[in-house]
């Protein structure tokens, strides 16, 4: 059995890790360098130069910040569970659920990492996933990247993709096809230095505007 201290010190180093992911994404629909940035139970998105979000994986509420205009829209938790437990609903009404990742017996390197091939499917959604068995703190990494994925609205799209912990790794790259779209993201850099808790708050010049309404059609 490991000693009790040990154990402590390893809940703690997760609790409190910091991430800082940038990935690239290119694809007819947008093109550009995406970060999400983790401390505790909060997570900041850079999704594109004018919009980041801000999520407490705790209680699900999500800031989204609109940088050209300064403004930010609060959506509370409360609010974000009612929206996703429809979702559920919906996609329950339709059976779907979680594609599996079948492995296809290739290795290929991504930059200097090598990584095994992936692929999977969800109804028009196909996938080809390179995962890294050897990156460095990937349980903790992907423990938290789950979080996230999993807080606010995010999770309506669960039975869209593979859990992250259903992978072998730490998912390096995907291309992701939807129809005749192609969209690849590509993981850059992890950082585990330190953030400034200022990452995490809105700036004073921002002004709040209303959340916006939104509407389920009902399961057929």
């Amino acid at each position: 059995m490991l000693p009790r201290i040990f154990l402590c010190s390893l809940v703690i180093a997760q609790v409190h890790a910091d991430f800082t992911i940038v990935q690239r994404v290119e694809g007819s629909a947008n093109s550009g360098q995406m970060m999400i940035r983790m401390k505790g139970d909060l997570v900041r998105a850079d999704i594109a130069p004018q919009v980041s979000t801000i999520t407490n994986v705790a209680n699900d509420d999500v800031t989204t910040l609109q940088h050209a205009s300064k403004v930010f829209i609060r959506l509370p938790g409360e609010q974000a569970k009612a929206i996703l437990e429809r979702a559920n609903q919906q996609q329950k009404a339709v059976k779907a659920e979680a594609p599996t990742p079948t492995p296809t017996g290739r290795k290929e390197k991504v930059g200097s990492r090598l990584c095994e091939v992936l692929t999977w499917s969800a109804g028009e959604v196909r996938a080809t996933d390179w995962v890294a068995k050897d990156f460095p703190n990937a349980p903790t990494l992907v423990a938290a990247l789950e979080r996230f994925q999993a807080a606010g609205l995010s999770g309506a799209a669960a039975a869209l993709q593979p859990r992250l912990s259903a992978l072998p790794g730490m998912l390096i790259k995907r291309e992701l096809t939807i129809g005749a779209q192609k969209t690849t993201t590509t993981l850059l850099s992890v950082s585990e230095a330190p953030i400034d808790d200022a990452v995490f708050s809105v700036p004073a010049t921002y002004k709040e505007q209303p959340a916006p309404l939104f509407q389920f059609a009902a399961p057929k």
